[in-house]
């Protein structure tokens, strides 16, 4: 090959790898973005275990994961690995549970590019042995 087509490869490759890198950091925030935490302060039905209505929300952009169902099983969990992250800062492990929350809600929604889907639900805590909750091991 000739000094100038490889200058001109070398110089294409460049181009191509500036071009790569100034796209992923845009598409992998918008791929990993999550939402907000809100409290919703207020009286509940569901005993001394359980606290307040924490509300989340998850993104999942449709060019990453479809426009379809897995789009919103992503959104989905995002939301719901967001409020239990949320949930474990704000009053400890033992609530940050999503299974265990009562009165849980989920809308999600295609707003443009992307799938969002807020959850909400009141965070409880194991009720210990007797009561539903798995007890003390052995």
């Amino acid at each position: 090959m000739r000094k100038s087509t490889l200058m001109s490869v070398a110089t294409a490759v460049a181009a191509l790898a500036a071009v790569t890198v100034s796209i992923a950091p845009a598409s992998a925030q918008q791929d990993w973005r999550r939402g907000g935490f809100e409290e919703r302060h207020g009286a509940h039905n569901f005993g001394e275990f359980c606290v307040h209505r924490v509300v989340t929300t998850g993104f999942a952009h449709s060019n990453f994961f479809g426009s379809g169902r897995d789009a919103v099983r992503k959104a989905e969990a995002r939301a719901i690995r967001s409020w239990e992250n949320q949930v474990s800062a704000k009053f400890g492990p033992q609530f940050a549970s999503f299974a265990r929350a009562q009165g849980k809600a989920n809308q999600c929604n295609h707003r443009g590019s992307e799938f969002e889907c807020t959850i909400s639900a009141h965070p409880c805590r194991d009720r210990g042995p007797g009561h539903g909750g798995p007890g003390p091991r052995r």
